[in-house]
C-alpha cells in the first residue's frame, strides 16, 4: 500500500513538474501563465518576430523572454558587432536591449544578466542599426506586454 502510494506521488509531482515547463510557442511570458516560480522566469513581457536585415550566418540572434525579454546576440563573425554604443566582440555573446525613451527616440542597452529594463503599453517595434565591419546591418523586433507594468530605464 505504501509503495503504491508512493508511486501515485511521484507520478502526480512529474506531470506537475511537465506540465509547468513544457514550452509553449504561444506565450512569450512564462510569469503570465503561472508557471514563473516553477521555471525561476519571471518575465511579464518578451521579444518576438526578430529580423536581421541583412540576414548574417555568423550571427546568432535570439530572444531570452525569461525574465522579460531581451536579446541574447552570439558574434561568431570575424569582426566586432557595433550597435550605438555596445560593441560585441567576435567570438563573444552579450545580452542587450532595446529601448525606447519619452521623445520616441530607441537606443541599445546592455543589461546586467538576462533581466530587462522596458516593458512597453501594449506592443512596441524596436530597430537599432548597427555596423559588422564594413557591413551595415538592422536588427528589428517587437516587445510584447503580456501582463506586466509598463516601464522605461
Amino acid at each position: 500500500m505504501k509503495k503504491a502510494v508512493t508511486i501515485i506521488l511521484i507520478a502526480l509531482i512529474l506531470v506537475i513538474v511537465y506540465s509547468n515547463n513544457r514550452e509553449r510557442k504561444d506565450s512569450i511570458a512564462p510569469a503570465c501563465e503561472g508557471r514563473g516560480g516553477i521555471t525561476g522566469c519571471l518575465g511579464k513581457s518578451g521579444i518576438k518576430d526578430i529580423k536581421v536585415e541583412p540576414m548574417m550566418e555568423c550571427l546568432n540572434i535570439r530572444a531570452n523572454n525569461c525574465n522579460g525579454g531581451i536579446l541574447g546576440i552570439e558574434n561568431k563573425c570575424d569582426f566586432d558587432l557595433a550597435l550605438n554604443n555596445i560593441i560585441i566582440s567576435a567570438d563573444s555573446y552579450k545580452g542587450i536591449e532595446f529601448a525606447r525613451d519619452k521623445r520616441g527616440y530607441v537606443f541599445v542597452l546592455a543589461p546586467k544578466g538576462n533581466f530587462d529594463s522596458y516593458n512597453p503599453v501594449y506592443e512596441d517595434t524596436l530597430s537599432a542599426n548597427g555596423m559588422l565591419g564594413g557591413q551595415q546591418l538592422m536588427i528589428t523586433y517587437t516587445k510584447k506586454n503580456v501582463c506586466g507594468e509598463p516601464k522605461s530605464p
